[in-house]
């Protein structure tokens, strides 16, 4: 399809080749398939380019996360963020937002509560419970760490836990019991705080998730120390 210039269907098997090599775990390979994607777009006058593009930047840095390559994985999530926020599309900005946050967490913590803020406020208006659910309760996590312990973020994480509890989104009870762990923990709570790590971890396992099975297994280490 590159060769005969369709580069439109060339990007949907490059993006097909990097779900294929992320299931492997073969992230690098992954982002290269996505960044080979992204230059095509650049190249790409098709009515559907602003939505790939948006979607190849959202998986380009997840998988960059994954692989701890910070820096690189901030500036896919900004200019993910950029272009939504253009486009006027909340949702896409939002999630941008939330997933900036998650990785600029350890570097940067002021950057980090200011994006997971502006989340927080964008998803109000967002008709989806499973995504309100992870930015207040990962917003509530990330502020205890950085800021200090407020039980409104405690019940906010047991809040959104329970809203994914009730949906079939495994990847997001994954995170969320992760931070529940924590506020267990700090609760004086180490049986809870360690099934919540285990539960975490399995479902991470199952849903192929590496970045959130190493978090919960990081959680379940806390719990036991």
């Amino acid at each position: 399809f590159e060769k005969g210039h369709d580069r439109e269907r060339a990007v949907h098997y490059l993006v097909r080749a990097a779900e294929n090599a992320a299931r492997r775990y073969a992230n690098q390979a992954a982002s290269d398939s996505l960044t080979r994607a992204l230059d095509m777009l650049e190249h790409t006058a098709g009515s559907g380019r602003d939505d790939l593009r948006l979607l190849v930047l959202e998986r380009r840095g997840m998988l960059r996360r994954a692989m701890g390559q910070t820096e690189d994985a901030a500036a896919d999530f900004d200019t993910l963020a950029r272009l939504a926020r253009q486009r006027g599309c909340a949702e896409h900005e939002a999630r941008a937002l939330f997933y900036l946050a998650s990785a600029v967490f350890a570097v940067d913590g002021d950057r980090c509560l200011a994006a997971a803020q502006r989340a927080v406020e964008l998803s109000r208006d967002i008709g989806d419970e499973l995504f309100r659910a992870r930015t207040r309760g990962s917003s509530g996590y990330w502020h205890s760490i950085l800021r200090g312990w407020r039980p409104e973020d405690a019940r906010a994480c047991e809040e959104a836990t329970a809203a994914a509890r009730r949906n079939p989104d495994r990847a997001l009870l994954s995170l969320l019991l992760a931070r529940r762990s924590y506020f267990h923990r700090l609760a004086g709570s180490y049986r809870d705080a360690l099934a919540a790590a285990e539960e975490g971890a399995t479902v991470a396992l199952e849903v192929g998730d590496a970045y959130e099975y190493l978090f919960c297994q990081y959680a379940r280490t806390q719990a036991l120390f």
